[in-house]
C-alpha cells in the first residue's frame, strides 16, 4: 500500500483583486519555496524542480528559463504578489478554481422578462 502524503490534500487560498491569487501562499502551502529579490522585484517560486519568476507589472513569466506569456499580469496587491493560476498549475500540474454562489434572481431592467443572477466568488480551491 502507497503511504498517505498529506501534501497532496486540496486547500484554500483567499481570492485577490481580479481573480488572482497569492503566490507565496500557493508556492509555500503546496511545500515550495519562493523568494523575493527586493533589487530586481522578481519573485522566484520553486516546486517539483520547476522555477517559475515574475515581476509585478510584467505579463511574461519565466518558466525554467523560458517566457510564457499571462493571461493576467501579476500585482501587489496590500504588499501581496497576487497572479493568476494559469502558469502555475500548466508548469507544476497542479489544478484550482474559484469556489462560488450565486445570488437570488431579480428581474433585468433592461429586458422584460428576463431576469439577472449575481455570482459571487469566493476563495480558490487549489488540488495539488
Amino acid at each position: 500500500p502507497a503511504e498517505y502524503d498529506p501534501s497532496l490534500e486540496p486547500f484554500t487560498l483567499p481570492q485577490m483583486e481580479n481573480y488572482l491569487l497569492p503566490v507565496r501562499a500557493l508556492t509555500e502551502t503546496l511545500g515550495g519555496v519562493c523568494h523575493w529579490d527586493p533589487v530586481t522585484g522578481d519573485v522566484t517560486c520553486i516546486y517539483r524542480g520547476v522555477e517559475i519568476v515574475l515581476h509585478p507589472g510584467v505579463d511574461i513569466a519565466m518558466v525554467d528559463g523560458r517566457p510564457v506569456k499571462m493571461a493576467l499580469t501579476p500585482e501587489v496587491q496590500n504588499g501581496t504578489l497576487a497572479a493568476g493560476g494559469k502558469p502555475f498549475f500548466d508548469a507544476w500540474g497542479v489544478d484550482g478554481f474559484l469556489t462560488h454562489t450565486q445570488g437570488e434572481m431579480t428581474p433585468d431592467p433592461n429586458d422584460p422578462g428576463a431576469f439577472l443572477i449575481e455570482t459571487f466568488h469566493h476563495d480558490w480551491y487549489i488540488i495539488p
